[in-house]
């Protein structure tokens, strides 16, 4: 429960507050306050046989400079505000509640406000500024298993919640590696099919309706391919990984039953 009385200035630790004190308006202050007295109480915490400011920064200076030896003050005791980071808080509200900032400093305590409560949230990272390297021991142990599966030697970390956080990281980068491989085969592979089939129609005029490809052209196509592969001769690879797609289909299978029933021969049908 707060109390309201007189305390010596000299037992009042101001500390390292968020908003820098405007010498004009402390003296325009003290000016008021020597002829109005001091109007409104400045708000501590016990600490102690000492006080801790909350907010009155300015009236405490103001009572500084009228060589006061005592100032009126709300006290609330040290249970109120444990720490340092609540007795911020505290000060953070008050001043924004009074609507004094200039947009400079309601942004420095609206970001002091935010890291003081991130501090206490759990499962939440505070992000790094641009111009810090974010890290953290299991991100450095994760990247050291990376760069030791890379270059082929072996790796175990001490700490076996290190090294599964280790291993299901390397999974995801794989993973991702993996994902971002097929994405760009799905891209070559589409494009390569789309070039064929305008060459394929490249000769009619613009007024015939051209038909879909036969499976036989698809799958003579390909054995050209697998000839020239065979062959030892150079073939492009979105060619090669059309290929290796059009094996995996159905249509291929049973196109390759019949060369086997009939051979070469027919193709040439």
């Amino acid at each position: 429960m707060s109390v309201m009385r007189q305390i010596p200035i000299a037992l009042i630790d101001a500390g390292n507050r968020l908003r820098v004190l405007d010498p004009a308006w402390v003296r325009t202050l003290a000016d008021d306050m020597a002829v109005e007295g001091q109007e409104e109480p400045i708000r501590v915490v016990e600490r102690g046989d000492r006080f801790q400011l909350v907010s009155g920064a300015r009236r405490l200076a103001a009572a500084g400079l009228l060589d006061w030896s005592e100032i009126d003050a709300t006290i609330k005791p040290a249970g109120a505000l444990v720490d340092e980071a609540s007795a911020r808080l505290a000060e953070i509200k008050a001043d924004m509640m009074r609507g004094e900032l200039t947009a400079l400093d309601h942004a420095v305590y609206v970001s002091t406000w935010c890291d003081l409560w991130l501090r206490d949230v759990p499962n939440v990272t505070v992000l790094p500024k641009r111009s810090e390297v974010h890290t953290t021991p299991a991100i450095e142990a994760a990247i050291d298993a990376f760069e030791a599966r890379t270059e082929n030697r072996p790796y175990r970390a001490a700490d076996d919640r290190v090294a599964e956080a280790q291993r299901r990281l390397v999974a995801e980068m794989d993973a991702e590696d993996a994902a971002t491989i097929h994405r760009l085969a799905d891209a070559a592979i589409e494009k390569r099919a789309a070039d064929l089939e305008e060459a394929r129609v490249a000769h009619l005029p613009a007024t015939v309706i051209p038909l879909p490809e036969s499976p036989k052209a698809r799958y003579r196509r390909a054995v050209i391919l697998e000839r020239a592969i065979a062959a030892g001769e150079p073939v492009p690879a979105a060619d090669a990984m059309l290929l290796e797609r059009y094996r995996h289909s159905s249509e291929y299978r049973g196109e390759r039953m019949l060369h086997e029933d009939f051979g070469d021969e027919y193709l040439a049908l």
